[in-house]
């Protein structure tokens, strides 16, 4: 058996009502002048992604320990 993984990330312009900062799981929102920068979008999508990645990795390990072992008793 053989997995896919699949990451997918979007750049969407939101209003001038809504506050920079992390937005929840996944997603932060920038100033327009941080997204004119490639060092501060950079350190978003690490930030964004980093919480998203740990839960997936969890998600997937558990639903692996529920298997039976593969043929190579993984």
């Amino acid at each position: 058996m053989k997995y896919r993984i699949k990451v997918k990330v979007e750049f969407e312009e939101c209003g001038d009502d809504i506050d920079c900062g992390v937005e929840g799981p996944g997603q932060i929102v920038l100033s327009e002048e941080d997204a004119c920068s490639i060092d501060e979008v950079e350190a978003a999508l690490m930030s964004a992604s980093y919480e998203v990645m740990r839960q997936e990795n969890s998600r997937h390990f558990e639903a692996m320990s529920k298997k039976k072992p593969g043929p190579r008793g993984e």
